[in-house]
C-alpha cells in the first residue's frame, strides 16, 4: 500500500490531469490544479461574488459515486433507480460520512466531501460563464441530465461531455452534498477553499449542482441549495475528494 501511495503522490506532482484509483472498486479520481475563481453570482443566495484562492492541488471524483462503489463499501444500495453504473442516491449527509470513513480506512487515504468553494472551482474548470459549457442554457443538454430530457430518472455516469478538468456530471445527474454548513449567502465565506464548519445551520448542509429533476437554469455553476443532514432524496448523491 505504501508503494501505491508514493506512486499517487508522484502523479499529483507530474500529471495533474491523469486519473487514478486507490483500489479496484474505489472511485476514479482526477487531479485538479491549484488556482482561483470568482465564486458566486449577483442574485439570491449566491451573493456576493467574491474571489477564492485555492493554493493546493486536490483530487476529485471523476464521476459521482456510483451504486456499485457505494455497495463495495457499505454492502447495500439504497437507491431508487437501480443501476450499478448510475449515481447512488437516497443517501443522507450523515450516511456519506460513514462511507467516507470506511473508504478512508480501506485505502489508508483521507477521503472527504468537497468544500463548497472547491466544488464550484471544480465545476467551473476555469470558466466564468453561468454554465461551464457557455453563456446560453441551450448548451446544458451537452453536459447534464435535467427535467425535460431525463425521463424522470438518473442516468449512467459519464454519458455527457466532461468539463475542462475532465470531470463528468458536475452540472447535473444528481445534486451533490458538500462539506459546508449552510449559510444564507456568501457574506463572510472562506476565501481559501475551506469549508464552513461553524454556523447556526450546520444541521443543514450545502448542496451543489442541478439534477435530473431540475430545469437548466438550476444547473448553473453558482447554483446552491440547503438540505437537512438526515434527508435522503432520489436526486441527491455526492462525489469524493482527497489530498495526497
Amino acid at each position: 500500500m505504501k508503494s501505491v501511495a508514493l506512486a499517487v503522490v508522484a502523479l499529483f506532482a507530474t500529471n495533474p490531469a491523469l486519473a487514478f484509483q486507490d483500489c479496484d472498486t474505489c472511485p476514479e479520481m482526477v487531479v485538479v490544479p491549484a488556482g482561483s475563481l470568482q465564486m458566486g453570482a449577483n442574485s439570491g443566495n449566491m451573493k456576493p461574488v467574491h474571489q477564492v484562492k485555492i493554493a493546493y492541488r486536490f483530487a476529485v471524483g471523476k464521476f459521482e459515486v456510483t451504486q456499485a462503489e457505494w455497495r463495495a463499501i457499505m454492502d447495500a444500495d439504497p437507491s431508487d433507480f437501480k443501476d450499478d453504473t448510475a449515481p447512488v442516491e437516497r443517501v443522507s449527509w450523515n450516511d456519506v460520512q460513514i462511507f467516507l470513513k470506511k473508504l478512508s480506512a480501506k485505502t489508508k487515504q483521507t477521503y472527504r466531501l468537497l468544500s463548497e468553494a472547491e466544488w464550484e472551482y471544480a465545476a467551473r474548470a476555469g470558466t466564468t460563464t453561468k454554465w461551464s459549457c457557455g453563456k446560453k442554457k441551450t448548451c446544458v443538454k451537452d453536459i447534464s441530465w435535467y427535467k425535460g430530457i431525463s425521463n424522470k430518472t438518473s442516468h449512467r455516469v459519464g454519458l455527457k461531455q466532461p468539463n475542462a478538468f475532465g470531470l463528468y456530471d458536475m452540472a447535473g445527474n444528481v445534486r451533490e452534498w458538500t462539506a459546508d454548513c449552510y449559510q444564507a449567502n456568501h457574506q463572510g465565506a472562506p476565501k481559501d477553499g475551506t469549508a464552513v464548519q461553524s454556523h447556526k445551520e450546520c444541521h443543514k448542509r450545502t448542496v451543489r449542482g442541478g439534477s435530473w429533476s431540475y430545469l437548466p437554469r438550476d444547473h448553473r455553476s453558482a447554483n446552491r441549495h440547503r438540505v437537512f443532514v438526515t434527508f435522503k432524496l432520489n436526486d441527491l448523491g455526492f462525489r469524493v475528494a482527497r489530498i495526497p
